[in-house]
């Protein structure tokens, strides 16, 4: 009778054009999978193997964080001057930026439209980041173009001509959500 033996996979290094730290064991890093460019924010072992714990942006999605940085700083401003303050954007998918004055983060998390409901939950799936994270991500997302310069030519896809955003996985995730609602 033979024994099985269990062999641990390999740890993967990071192999990454662009490679900063955030803070507290978190990274801002691009890797490419199947030929897809992805942006990371995520926890990373000995400053070279990522965990799971974090998130994979497409670079759609890393530009729509990108373009709401200015609003997002004054959520978070306002936030740390104990003034009440709500932002969230939609960035594609079920992904969502947010800054709430009651939990003093900014979390970028995977959401998803429980049956019934009118409004997105937030999942665990996802990132919550310091004010001072924030700033490193938001000073990495400036530079990080130079490295991965992709980022540059990325067209939003409700720029598109003949655009459908209610049938569009980026813009409308949620299957039926707009019947739901009723719009």
């Amino acid at each position: 009778m033979a024994t099985r033996i269990e062999l641990e996979k390999p740890k993967m290094a990071i192999r990454a054009r662009y490679f900063q730290s955030l803070g507290k064991g978190l990274y801002l890093f691009d890797s490419v999978f199947n030929g897809i460019t992805y942006i990371h924010v995520r926890e990373v072992l000995n400053d070279e193997i990522p965990t799971k714990n974090g998130i994979s942006l497409t670079m759609g999605r890393c530009n729509e964080l990108f373009s709401g940085l200015p609003q997002l700083d004054i959520a978070v401003n306002e936030t740390e001057l104990k003034q009440d303050a709500y932002y969230r954007r939609h960035l594609g998918g079920n992904w969502y930026v947010s800054v709430n004055s009651v939990y003093r983060r900014v979390s970028i998390r995977k959401f998803w439209l429980p049956e019934g409901a009118t409004d997105v939950c937030a999942t665990r799936k996802g990132v919550s980041l310091t004010f001072d994270q924030y700033r490193e991500l938001k000073n990495g997302l400036r530079t990080i173009p130079s490295f991965v310069p992709e980022l540059y030519g990325v067209i939003p896809c409700y720029s598109e001509p003949g655009h459908d955003m209610y049938n569009c996985s980026e813009c409308s995730p949620n299957e039926n959500y707009v019947e739901k609602i009723g719009v």
